[in-house]
């Protein structure tokens, strides 16, 4: 009996031995495996520690926000493809942008500030010609050709010369000329190259090329029959 009880008490040490030697290395190594093993008397053993492997919670409990994740990843990606296809369409181009001027064109008027113009504001046109050309056509000496149509039916050619890459032009039609011809109802803008060659094009809405009438068209012949009086009448 006494034999049997002590066999029972050197086991149970013996296991309460090796269950503090683990858990002593493993508090040692962080969250590593223990490298010795009382088991195998003092010898190293070769335990290679592996990450525990957690599942991705994005959408595990909320499906319905998941399909919102993906449903707007798909839309970035389409607005990413919209607008390098747009750019690349519109990467070389000539436009056109009008706009009124008359007293609200005045800063002033925007910042209440007294004005000497106020009293007798510019009454008119303001046209801005925008380009972007690719740097291979600078050799060429390009130029932007600007017809216009007036609401009296003459017509007006501007024309401007192109000495960079991108930019813009400004020109006013105002006051007496605004007056006299009505102002601008159409017109276009072309830009082209010293040997003629045509662009880039763009059209008003309303552009049409006006037909001309020569009005020196020729008058027929008069007589050269002179009138005499009619002898009936003397009698």
């Amino acid at each position: 009996m006494k034999f049997s009880t002590v066999l029972l008490l050197k086991s149970t040490c013996r296991q309460g031995v090796r269950s503090c030697t683990k858990t002593w290395f493993s508090r040692f190594c962080g969250s590593f495996e223990s490298i010795f093993d009382p088991k195998d008397w003092g010898a190293i053993s070769t335990k290679v520690y592996s990450p525990p492997i957690l599942e991705s919670k994005s959408g595990q409990n909320n499906p319905q926000k998941r399909r919102t994740q993906v449903l707007v990843q798909l839309l970035i990606a389409c607005a990413c493809l919209s607008a390098f296809f747009l750019s690349g369409c519109r990467r070389y181009y000539v436009e056109v942008y009008q706009q009124r001027v008359d007293a609200s064109y005045l800063a002033s008027n925007a910042v209440n500030t007294p004005d000497p113009r106020s009293s007798h504001p510019p009454l008119g046109q303001l046209f801005v010609v925008e380009w972007q050309v690719p740097l291979e056509l600078l050799p060429k000496n390009p130029f932007i050709e600007f017809d216009a149509n007036f609401l009296d039916y003459s017509e007006r050619r501007y024309v401007f010369a192109i000495n960079q890459r991108k930019g813009f032009k400004t020109f006013f039609v105002v006051d007496h000329e605004f007056i006299e011809t009505g102002g601008i109802f159409t017109y276009r803008a072309k830009i082209k190259t010293e040997d003629g060659e045509v662009f880039r094009e763009w059209r008003h809405q309303l552009w049409v090329n006006l037909i001309t009438i020569d009005n020196s068209e020729q008058q027929p012949p008069q007589s050269n029959v002179s009138s005499k009086p009619n002898p009936s009448k003397d009698l």
